[in-house]
């Protein structure tokens, strides 16, 4: 055979040994050296290609920018990671801006994303820590040598930064021009069994509190007790409610009571328990409802008798829960308990016109209205209960008056602090007035709240005028010209 294989090519060789013991390819000729002591292996053939393997070739004949390309498969130049086409012979790559786009880095939302050639890099933003993939806010109101807050200054935390807050003090003593709260007046045409609620409130503010709820009217002449637990979205959350077996909320169940009337049927009796379920459900929600509340008072520097009263008043609603998940249980015949509340966020801060507003709404209109409309139930609607003994009826009216005195004074302590509030800061005072006790929003909720019964709608007023000059010297003569 002639010629080398294709992939080798021919090259000097030396060997230490003559040409009989040589290992020459095929296509090459053995030539001893002149002095004996070895050969020297020559290719046959003109193109000398023989034995040694060629070089290998240059990736892409050498055409890639090694700054930005490398070459890929087929033998065609791609960019490098960090940079985008055009590629191809020639073809020049460029940079990729991550930054431009956040779906293309992993920098934290509180980092800055800065470009480099070629990749970036996340370093976290002022008043923020850590690695820039992972930036958490810095509490600069927990070192002092992080903010420049002046003794009479608060300290507020805020997401990256933080504010220094003049501290209002409340008044050691109301203003001497400042109104007296009055009891709550339950009409005694209405109640002659609640007629006369003693002061529900002591006159000096240091001994008044706020409050925040409403009540809910399920069902034909039911009413539920309990303030709304609402998250930041505005949401309201309420637990389930279940029966079972393990009892904790209706433990103390009386066994003793004559529940049914001959007359009772199963559909009345099913829905009346269902009616005193959602009450029972209402009173729980207002235990979260009043601990957040609670903390609200605290965000806005409210005096501690108001934060001592607020967390009274979940005590208050922590008994009222018991006494209806009791109720319901004694009528359906079956232990009712109620499941967890659900998973809630909550935003806390100082915002006092906020605060006076929920107040406004929730308590002073709302509660005011509720406690009324509870007296009614104790004396007209428990009678109208369809299926249970005078027996049973004597019982929810002892508990539901219990009840309702004591919603009445958590009444009371909203309208306090709207008191209190207008002591503290007069805008938020007259954006309350303007928005709650206009004519307008009074006369909706008397009709939302007493749809057909223009009796209840006036005394509903009465009271009103009786409570608002009581927040508005301005407005004696006329209570809800706002």
């Amino acid at each position: 055979a002639t010629g080398c294989k294709p992939e080798f090519s021919s090259s000097p060789k030396v060997a230490s040994a003559p040409c009989d013991n040589n290992d020459c390819c095929e296509g090459e000729t053995c030539v001893n050296d002149t002095d004996g002591t070895g050969y020297t292996c020559q290719c046959n053939i003109p193109t000398g290609v023989c034995c040694f393997q060629e070089i290998e070739p240059v990736p892409c004949d050498g055409r890639c920018n090694d700054a930005n390309q490398e070459c890929g498969p087929n033998n065609i130049c791609i960019c490098k990671d960090g940079y985008f086409p055009p590629a191809g012979v020639g073809g020049t790559c460029q940079p990729q801006n991550e930054c431009a786009d956040s779906n293309r880095n992993d920098c934290d939302k509180n980092a800055n994303c800065i470009e480099k050639d070629p990749g970036y890099s996340c370093e976290c933003k002022d008043g923020y820590e850590g690695d820039g993939f992972n930036c958490q806010d810095v509490d600069e109101c927990n070192d002092k040598r992080l903010n420049n807050c002046n003794s009479d200054e608060v300290c507020i935390n805020k997401g990256g930064s933080y504010e220094c807050r003049k501290i209002t003090r409340p008044p050691t003593k109301a203003p001497t021009n400042a109104p007296k709260i009055a009891q709550l007046a339950i009409p005694e045409s209405l109640s002659p069994s609640l007629s006369s609620v003693p002061s529900l409130v002591p006159s000096k503010l240091s001994s008044t509190s706020p409050s925040q709820r409403q009540f809910s009217s399920i069902g034909k002449g039911a009413v539920v007790v309990g303030r709304p637990f609402v998250d930041k979205h505005g949401n309201t959350h309420l637990a389930s409610a279940d029966v079972q077996d393990d009892v904790f909320w209706s433990a103390d169940c009386p066994s003793n009571i004559n529940v049914k009337s001959a007359n009772h049927t199963a559909a009345a009796m099913n829905a009346l328990g269902k009616d005193w379920t959602r009450r029972a459900l209402g009173e729980h929600a207002s235990i979260a409802s009043f601990a957040a509340f609670t903390i609200a008072l605290m965000s806005n520097q409210a005096p501690p008798q108001l934060i001592s009263e607020s967390l009274a008043a979940a005590e208050d609603e922590y008994r009222h829960a018991e006494t209806s998940f009791e109720i319901a249980s004694l009528i359906l015949g079956e232990p009712v308990e109620p499941q967890a509340i659900p998973p809630s966020s909550h935003d806390f801060g100082y915002n006092l016109a906020d605060l006076a507003l929920g107040t406004a709404e929730e308590g002073c209109i709302g509660e005011t209205l509720s406690a009324l409309k509870a007296a009614q139930e104790v004396d007209e609607g428990i009678d109208a209960y369809d299926g249970i003994t005078d027996e049973m009826k004597a019982f929810l009216k002892d508990k539901v008056k219990t009840i309702v005195l004591e919603e009445s004074r958590h009444a009371m302590l909203a309208w306090n602090t709207i008191l209190w509030a207008c002591t503290q800061d007069d805008n938020a005072c007259k954006t309350v007035l303007k928005r709650k006790f206009a004519p307008g929003n009074l006369n909706a909720a008397l009709h939302r709240y007493f749809p057909d019964n223009a009796a209840l709608r006036a005394e509903g007023e009465k009271i009103f005028q009786r409570l608002f000059p009581l927040i508005d010297d301005d407005k004696v003569n006329n209570w809800g010209d706002c």
